[in-house]
């Protein structure tokens, strides 16, 4: 992964977990960009993970990543993902983080793109002990691009 980015929708506890687990698991990216309208998130975040840049102003910055984390939640998941699908890369992957918002409904938002997975992390990622389930757009797979 040390030459992929990441970038995150969302800054809050979810973004946190995924961030300490990346670290514990020794797991690195070339960039990591977190976006957050508010701005207090950002600097308790920056505190704890300062290789992280953090965004409040411009999405475009988390949405241009290699690997994008939809971390929001469900009531603005659809004004969200209609918020970052001008800037996504064509190879880029996207994870929602969104329960009740469905992959087929994240692809038609996003005009067909296929590359899409969700998660449904649990607060035992903290402890690093648990389950997080997992499902993957059909179309995805390691050898084509998803637009």
């Amino acid at each position: 992964m040390k030459n992929k980015s990441i970038g995150f929708i969302g800054g809050g506890r979810i973004t946190s977990i995924f961030l300490h687990g990346f670290e514990m698991a020794k797991v690195s990216f070339s960039e990591i960009v977190v976006y957050d309208p508010d701005k207090n998130v950002l600097e308790n975040l920056q505190t704890r993970i300062p290789e992280a840049i953090c965004e409040s102003k411009n999405i475009e910055l988390a949405a241009k990543c290699d690997i994008v984390i939809l971390a929001v939640h469900p009531p603005i998941i659809i004004e969200t993902v209609n918020s970052i699908k001008s800037f996504l890369k064509t190879d880029s992957i996207i994870l929602s983080l969104a329960p009740k918002i469905n992959i087929q409904k994240i692809r038609e938002i996003l005009g067909g793109f296929t590359n899409i997975a969700r998660a449904i992390p649990s607060a035992t990622g903290i402890i690093q002990q648990g389950i997080h389930p997992v499902a993957f757009a059909e179309e995805m797979n390691d050898n084509k691009t998803s637009r």
